[in-house]
């Protein structure tokens, strides 16, 4: 029998979103999309910059009372998007991310609880706490880097990222990260736990695969330079949209 300490609170908002600390406010810069990295950019990068359009064109990130960045949740008709930072949209305006697109040709509220630098185990997490509470009519799982696992620390949720070493166990990090076979169990598990909490509540699933990570086209950036621009959420948007039909 599963016992469970009384005591635990994954509610806490400290867990919730590292965001939380930043709720109800409209950012110009955020996560790996700085003002540093512009900078850096422009004396590095600039004819990427030119050719995709961020010479001159800024960044608004608004995030709700809960930290996402989405307006405030919706408890009518509405769709919820788990992912990363593409799906929360680091780099890029909110009208041009796939979240957007997809819930405006469907006619549904957008609740998008994407975070950037995070993973399946968060989607987990934040389906379990919201997905009850929300009703959504749909949920897009959209893939996670399977490398990436969370860990609750004592104040916060940390995220673990190939290139790091963290959370006081790096050894173990690294062996988990280095043996194939753990990337994918922790991603299969994470993926059914999702579907099975969506249909318990009468939704539709939608999880994309690697192959639509593979088949999707890099032709232009945000404006971090890092992460992929308007025709990565365009195909995306596409993709997902397919999938629902």
């Amino acid at each position: 029998m599963l016992m469970i300490n009384k005591k635990m609170n994954i509610n806490n908002p400290k867990f919730l979103n590292v965001y939380y600390l930043q709720r109800n406010k409209t950012l110009q810069w955020l996560n790996s999309d700085s003002q540093e990295t512009f900078e850096i950019n422009l004396k590095n990068n600039y004819n990427l910059l030119k050719a995709n359009g961020w010479l001159d064109k800024t960044v608004t990130y608004k995030l709700n009372k809960n930290g996402f960045r989405s307006d405030d949740f919706s408890y009518e008709d509405n769709i919820v998007f788990l992912g990363c930072s593409m799906t929360m949209g680091i780099g890029l305006n909110y009208e041009d991310l796939y979240v957007t697109k997809v819930s405006q040709s469907l006619g549904l509220k957008c609740n998008n609880l994407g975070l950037a630098a995070s993973s399946n185990d968060t989607a987990f997490r934040l389906a379990l706490i919201y997905l009850k509470e929300l009703k959504p009519k749909i949920v897009v799982l959209h893939n996670y880097f399977t490398g990436r696992m969370e860990v609750l620390d004592t104040s916060y949720a940390r995220f673990l990222l190939p290139s790091h070493n963290e959370g006081g166990h790096p050894d173990l990090y690294k062996v988990w990260l280095g043996t194939e076979e753990n990337l994918y169990l922790n991603k299969t598990k994470n993926v059914l736990a999702i579907e099975s909490l969506t249909k318990s509540i009468g939704a539709k699933f939608v999880h994309t695969t690697d192959a639509d990570q593979v088949k999707i086209p890099l032709e232009t950036y945000a404006r971090d330079l890092i992460h992929p621009g308007y025709t990565y959420q365009d195909t995306l948007a596409k993709s997902v949209l397919s999938y629902i039909s």
